[in-house]
């Protein structure tokens, strides 16, 4: 009776294990991908667990964990046809959330915000309009203060650690167009130039930090 039964638990653990392999890193008639897999890179001479999620006609889809060599986790992305799509994000590898956002296949990121490893905010950036502002990305120093911003390929404002206007830049169509300004630290303005499809153009203005006009000449 005990031999019975010990032949019949390792038949069903047998089946067990063969069911098991045979939804892990499988492969169709055509050497194509599908269903579940985990997948392996070699590390330091050793086999890692880098990743997994399904694929689909050898393609990702759905939700793909990835592992940093310690173990811990290093992004989250859903894919739709093998192409990132949907909600996403990425870590330290002390686990702290690095960057989130949402993909969208046909363009890319359409909004991601990215963290310093305090946690603050370094970044927010979303395709079209942010905050109803017209404006696209925000980058912000650690000590919470706005570094840059930009309205599109149309303007960028750049800003002093100290929250001042660091310089003003405008553009048409991606290519630096018109009057481009800098400032000193203390916010006083220091240079207006202008351009024309991003070649110097015009009259130009150079100051001293007091506010004085030191030069002018044009191009």
């Amino acid at each position: 009776m005990y031999s019975y039964l010990r032949i019949c638990l390792a038949i069903v653990l047998s089946s067990s294990f063969c069911i098991a392999q045979d939804t892990l890193n499988r492969l169709d008639k055509t050497n194509c991908k599908f269903g579940y897999w985990k997948v392996y890179k070699e590390y330091n001479g050793k086999k890692v667990f880098v990743e997994e999620g399904n694929f689909v006609n050898n393609r990702k889809s759905g939700l793909w964990v990835e592992y940093y060599h310690d173990g811990s986790v290093k992004s989250k992305i859903n894919f739709t046809d093998g192409r990132p799509d949907g909600s996403y994000s990425t870590f330290y590898n002390n686990g702290i959330l690095k960057e989130e956002g949402v993909w969208k296949r046909e363009w890319g990121v359409k909004k991601q915000i990215q963290y310093y490893e305090s946690g603050k905010i370094k970044s927010i950036f979303e395709k079209g309009v942010l905050n109803g502002a017209g404006i696209e990305r925000r980058e912000f120093y650690e000590n919470g203060n706005l570094k840059f911003e930009s309205w599109g390929d149309t303007l960028t404002i750049n800003y002093y650690q100290n929250g001042n206007r660091k310089s003003l830049n405008r553009y048409h169509n991606g290519v630096i167009n018109g009057e481009q300004i800098t400032y000193y630290l203390t916010e006083e303005v220091a240079t207006k130039l202008n351009y024309v499809n991003s070649k110097r153009h015009g009259v130009f203005f150079i100051y001293y930090e007091n506010g004085s006009l030191a030069y002018t000449g044009e191009y």
